[in-house]
């Protein structure tokens, strides 16, 4: 099992900028535009971003280089977020995982958090949100 030696520390006295930049970020979406979109804008608020576009692609850079923060479509040919979940709560269960859903209903987000999703967004969603 892997383990990470970066993980954000919420009470660090660096500036958000820099510690941002230490937050390694994995952004897993089967829409190139929403990737794109997601990516650019975690990038702009300086975190260190990975992309892909399917299970087998987010295993692989899972295990290349632990993310602390996974920002994860609920729904993707392959197998879909869900099953991804479990396995990132399995393997690495400091990491902060957000679902992505465009499909949001009352049991995709139940299941979602029940299975250890940090948070849950409907596409499209604000850069608030």
């Amino acid at each position: 099992m892997l383990t990470t030696t970066r993980m954000f520390s919420p009470t660090s006295s660096l500036p958000l900028t820099e510690r941002a930049s230490m937050i390694p970020v994995l952004v897993v979406d089967d829409d190139t535009a929403i990737r794109t979109a997601v990516s650019d804008i975690a990038r702009n608020q300086g975190f260190a971003v990975s992309s892909v576009d399917n299970t087998a692609s987010a295993r692989a850079a899972l295990k290349a280089h632990m993310a602390d923060i996974v920002l994860l479509d609920l729904k993707f040919p392959g197998g879909g977020g869900l099953p991804l979940l479990e396995e990132i709560r399995t393997l690495y269960p400091e990491t902060v995982v957000v679902v992505m859903t465009a499909y949001a209903t009352v049991a995709s987000a139940v299941e979602a958090m029940r299975t250890g999703a940090s948070e849950y967004l409907t596409k499209p969603f604000t850069l608030d949100e």
